[in-house]
This record gives C-alpha cells, structure tokens and sequence, in this order.
C-alpha cells in the first residue's frame, strides 16, 4: 500500500467529500485599462501587466513574452497585484481553448493582470497547489464545455466557476497528492528538454549531410570513391489510385492517404481489380 493509500484510509475512510469553489476560492477579475494608458519601457513609473499570451498553454506555465506596461495613475487594487500561490487563469480569449488555461505563481511578484485574466485565491483548508493540479485535469475541463456556450465563450465568470464543484480531502491528502503530481511534472520537463535537445542535435546533423554542405559531401564521395546512384536505380515510384466517396467502406482492403501519414482514420476501400495486380 502506498502512502497515498494510507493517507486515504486513515483520512477518508468513507470516502472524499465534493466542495463548491465559492465556499474555499475568491476569484478576482484584473485590471481594466485603456491603450493610451499603456507606456514604454523607459518609463519609470512603469507596472507590468500579465495578458492570456503570458500563459504557455502547453505547459501551464508563465512566459514573460510581450509584457505590456501600464502607468502607476492607472487604479490597481491591493488585491489585484500576484501573490506567492496564486493560481492566474485566462477568463476571456477570442480562441475557447484558452479559456480556463492557468499558472501557478511560486513566488511574489511585482505584477498585475489584465482585464480578461482573474486570480484564484485559496482559503487555508485547500492547498492551492493540489488545486491547480484539479484545474488542469479533465474534471475542469467537462465543467467548461458543459457551462460555457456561444454567449459566454468570452467571459469565465464568477458565477461559472462559483458552480464548479470538485473533492476536496483533509490536507495531508491533498499535500501528498500534490507530491507524486509534481514529481511527474518535473520528469515530464526534463523528459520534453531532452527530447527538444536531441530533436535540434538530429536537425543539425541532417542539415549538415543533406543541406548546407550537401555539395562538399558528393565531392568527398567522388573523391572516396563511393558509388552514388539516382534515385529510379533503388526502387519504383508508383502513385496511389484516386477514390471517391462510393469506394469507402468500413470493411474491405486496408488503404492510406495523405491524413494517415499524422492520424490513422481506419479508412478501407471497395476491392478493385487495381488492388489484386502484382
């Protein structure tokens, strides 16, 4: 038995009870300016707004790309400036998956968020942690496409993610939840920064070979004496056989075509004398 498993035998022996985001959240709407309060970056009374594209939405991480700057004249709450725990999610984008896209914010910072972004702030009895962990999951995302709809696809309200019920364990639960979640998430980094390493080192070798130094590579092979042959002595190009809508079938000859070569569509064919020719 894991330690999850001992935790949650000894803290929910019948079970985890569900809990409403109003009754453990506040969620608070950014900063709404107008473009002529925007300033540049030489300006020394400068406040940095976070937007929807600060949000990296493959990773649920910040990215500080194109931080608008705002002036100090412009009216900023106390609580509209991030905070260590803070959970910042996207509550309104003309894109809907964007909508309900986060970060979590690990320490305090000298920001604040713009009008289509909102803040989630936990009270002491959720770990604000695990509750991110909750927001990125597919309960979260059922709970969006069933409460959003052509009239509010632009505006995450309060009342949307008021209504949103999710469990909620005692902490040492959640704590070690949130263990095991995150240790993930860090294999998951480390696995992604390598993958991207090896990819740029493969891309730069074929490069090498078949690209930029693609005429010193047959002048060594002249010079090496290797053979070089064209292409129609290794094998016979064939093209495919075009079909149209009455030769689809969900059973008969298995066929490909170009959307196959991303996604397998299963997609089959009548047989054809053009099939059965060797």
């Amino acid at each position: 038995m894991s330690k999850l498993d001992e935790l949650i035998a000894e803290f929910c022996p019948e079970g985890v009870e569900y809990e409403k985001f109003e009754n453990v959240c506040k969620y608070i709407r950014g900063v709404t300016y107008k473009k002529t309060q925007e300033v540049n970056s030489e300006a020394s009374n400068a406040r940095k707004v976070l937007r929807a594209n600060n949000i990296t939405l493959s990773t649920n991480a910040l990215n500080f790309d194109d931080v608008k700057l705002i002036s100090r004249n412009v009216k900023v709450r106390e609580d509209q400036i991030l905070r260590k725990k803070d959970i910042l999610i996207c509550a309104g984008s003309g894109s809907k998956e964007h909508i309900g896209k986060i970060a979590y914010i690990s320490e305090d910072i000298d920001y604040t968020f713009g009008g289509f972004m909102a803040v989630i702030r936990c009270c002491k009895e959720l770990n604000s942690r695990f509750f991110f962990h909750i927001l990125t999951s597919e309960l979260f995302s059922k709970h969006l496409r069933n409460t959003l709809n052509s009239s509010t696809i632009n505006n995450l309200n309060a009342e949307i993610m008021n209504n949103f019920r999710f469990p909620l364990p005692p902490l040492p639960v959640q704590q070690e939840t949130v263990r095991i979640l995150d240790n993930f998430t860090e294999l998951t980094a480390e696995l992604t920064a390598e993958l991207t390493a090896r990819r740029k080192q493969y891309e730069y070798y074929r490069d090498e070979l078949f690209g930029r130094n693609y005429d010193e590579m047959i002048l060594k092979c002249k010079r090496d004496n290797v053979e070089l042959v064209s292409l129609h002595e290794l094998g016979k190009f064939t093209r495919g056989k075009r079909f149209v809508r009455k030769d689809m079938r969900e059973e008969g000859v298995p066929c490909i075509h170009y959307g196959d070569l991303y996604t397998h569509y299963g997609t089959s064919a009548r047989e054809t004398k053009w099939f059965l020719e060797k």
